[in-house]
């Protein structure tokens, strides 16, 4: 209010001086032109005598003189509101054309870094709000009471590092984060906790980002040292910090989402014993590296295995110890194999790796693995009785334009002859010559 006076009153007195000085010398002039047209041709007439007549009619237009003043000061108070309600709407529709950018940014599907370092850009950019060219904006991960800072802009270094995470209560920040009500500082005080050497005099505007009576983050933006807040400004960060919590709260619910859709599409193609891929994955994954191994004439090489005797031992401890073996066999395939490899549960007791760009001699070492890793282990499915178990595996490379079937039953071909040799071995296709992928 004190600011919209000051604003009227100075219109009023430039309008009414305005008035004054363009009304006083007229009436002089006028006040001249209206002795007797012979006196002014008379030389020697008394400087004292015009004098007196002017002033006389001055003196005498001195009420409208003052009536001419007291209107420009009203016309000076109309241009005065006039420029204010232009003031007014114009800073409206930039804090409306704010918000709403800032609406269209919950709409993004940008990552939420960027959509946030956008809003901390819309919002710095308002004319009329004396902001600096800098701020940041921080989050609440997983449930901690801990600012994470996720978006800044034009922080420095030793800011960025020590303002990476602030746990709540500490600094301005935190504080705001704790109390879940807007802080602001006039330059930097006590509660500025985190400071630097060379840090440059500001103060500080930090509005929490609350949903539900949580706050999930804060927004920090700067001032100069000294600038005093207005209701107007913090209603509109209110506003933004609102439409912020929103986009948070929806990349949230995206993220969870995702995750929930990525964890379905794992447990639809995992195996929930062996905590390996299921056959029917399997069969999709070997296809396109069978695809891939064409295309760029690279290697390609399948292991396949399985437990020796497994139906006896069943029969005998009962399915709950054969499928402890199953799940530790699951764990040794998976310790086992490469980064680039991927293991599946095939059958009952059947087990398959693909190792994609791997000839048979390397593939023939990770099944060596695989089998002493198994025969290692030492299960006790009854009391005081020890058991090792073991596993036959094949091993087949892919030959150049093959069948997907014609690839599996050379493998499992490989897996029976390794059965039949003894059991507890790896047996593997052998290339004729010049016949190997990738040659």
């Amino acid at each position: 209010m004190g600011l919209k006076f000051w604003f009227k009153f100075k219109y009023i007195f430039l309008w009414a001086m305005g008035g004054y000085f363009v009304f006083h010398p007229l009436t002089m002039i006028i006040g001249s032109f209206m002795l007797e047209p012979h006196e002014l041709f008379i030389r020697a007439i008394s400087g004292t005598v015009v004098s007196k007549t002017v002033a006389s009619f001055s003196l005498r237009m001195l009420p409208w003189g003052l009536s001419y003043v007291i209107l420009n000061g009203l016309i000076g108070w109309f241009h005065a509101t006039s420029k204010l309600r232009e003031l007014e709407i114009r800073r409206s529709f930039q804090t409306q054309t704010v918000l709403n950018n800032l609406l269209k940014l919950s709409l993004d599907i940008t990552p939420l870094e960027e959509v946030l370092r956008q809003v901390i850009d819309e919002v710095i950019s308002l004319p009329w709000f004396a902001l600096e060219s800098k701020g940041a904006i921080f989050v609440v991960e997983d449930d901690a009471a801990v600012l994470e800072m996720k978006a800044q802009r034009g922080l420095s270094a030793p800011i960025q590092k020590d303002c990476a995470h602030v746990p709540f209560g500490r600094c301005l920040c935190g504080r705001a984060a704790q109390s879940g009500k807007l802080v602001f500082a006039v330059r930097i005080d006590d509660r500025h906790e985190i400071e630097y050497q060379g840090m440059t005099p500001h103060g500080h505007y930090c509005i929490p980002m609350v949903i539900s009576g949580k706050v999930t983050g804060v927004m920090t933006l700067y001032v100069k040292e000294g600038y005093h807040p207005t209701a107007r400004e913090e209603e509109f960060l209110q506003a933004v910090a609102d439409v912020v919590a929103g986009i948070l709260q929806r990349k949230q619910a995206e993220k969870a989402l995702l995750e929930s859709e990525k964890r379905y599409m794992e447990l639809s193609i995992t195996d929930g014993l062996t905590l390996l891929y299921n056959s029917r994955h399997f069969f999709e994954r070997l296809g396109s590296e069978i695809e891939r191994a064409v295309r760029y004439d690279s290697f390609l090489s399948l292991i396949l295995l399985d437990i020796d005797d497994f139906k006896q031992y069943n029969d005998t401890y009962g399915h709950p110890e054969g499928d402890k073996v199953l799940a530790r066999l699951g764990e040794v395939i998976r310790e086992s194999s490469r980064k680039a490899d991927s293991a599946y549960r095939y059958g009952g007791e059947e087990f398959t790796v693909i190792l994609p760009e791997t000839e048979v001699e390397s593939a023939v070492n990770v099944a060596e693995r695989i089998r002493n890793g198994l025969e290692s282990l030492i299960f006790s499915p009854a009391s005081g009785e020890e058991v090792h178990k073991t596993v036959s595996i094949g091993v087949a490379q892919y030959r150049p334009h093959e069948e997907l079937s014609s690839f599996m039953n050379r493998a499992d071909t490989a897996m029976y002859q390794a059965k039949e040799q003894g059991k507890n071995r790896v047996f593997f296709s052998k290339l004729e010559p010049g016949n190997g992928a990738g040659r």
